[in-house]
């Protein structure tokens, strides 16, 4: 990895904590989704990210009608293909959106939707099997404040292990592999807005 690779993924990396951290501090519970998007075959695409940025727009807006703030991290990759695909992770109060299924449907109408395709296969969900190295993405729930003794070690390590599973995930979307490559002035990284906390500060694991 040269120079260039580490400092971006030093920063790719340096955005994710700060989102992630953020929505920990700002919620009980965190529901982490994560997806790729890709384009149609025949899809003539500008090397620009108007696509990505409209997606993250109109899936904000459709949660917001709701009440419910949606945070993204998502990264731009290509290698061989003539059309850019991303990655990205998107994160949710937990107490007000529990299921990931929901979202991955409204997520690909959403894309289908700016990309003009109909069918499937642009949107896949990263629902990993048991035999893969980086295990499934699980809701993240802070400790109880009031827990005690066992329970609370019990419910700590619970917590350390999810947020230990989405950093893998993290790391995933943040390699080097396949960036460098958008065209100049062109961004490979999006990451939402970091909100303001009102929380007292929490410690998380590394």
């Amino acid at each position: 990895m040269n120079k260039t690779d580490k400092n971006r993924t030093k920063l790719f990396d340096k955005k994710f904590n700060e989102l992630f951290e953020n929505k920990m501090t700002n919620n009980r519970r965190v529901l982490p989704v994560r997806m790729d998007l890709r384009f149609p075959k025949e899809y003539d695409h500008d090397g620009l990210n108007k696509e990505i940025s409209k997606f993250h727009k109109t899936l904000q807006q459709s949660y917001r009608d709701q009440g419910i703030d949606v945070g993204y991290h998502t990264v731009r990759e290509q290698r061989t293909s003539p059309n850019p695909h991303y990655h990205s992770m998107l994160f949710f109060n937990g107490d007000k959106v529990r299921n990931p299924y929901g979202v991955k449907k409204r997520c690909g109408e959403i894309w289908n939707s700016i990309v003009g395709y109909e069918g499937e296969g642009l949107v896949h969900h990263c629902t990993h099997k048991p035999e893969h190295p980086i295990p499934a993405l699980e809701m993240v729930h802070r400790p109880a404040r009031k827990a005690t003794g066992e329970e609370r070690k019990r419910q700590k390590e619970k917590f350390e292990k999810s947020c230990e599973i989405v950093r893998k995930h993290a790391e995933y979307l943040n390699k080097s592999y396949s960036k460098g490559t958008a065209p100049k002035r062109v961004r490979e990284v999006f990451t939402s807005q970091v909100r303001i906390s009102f929380r007292e500060p929490q410690n998380y694991p590394e």
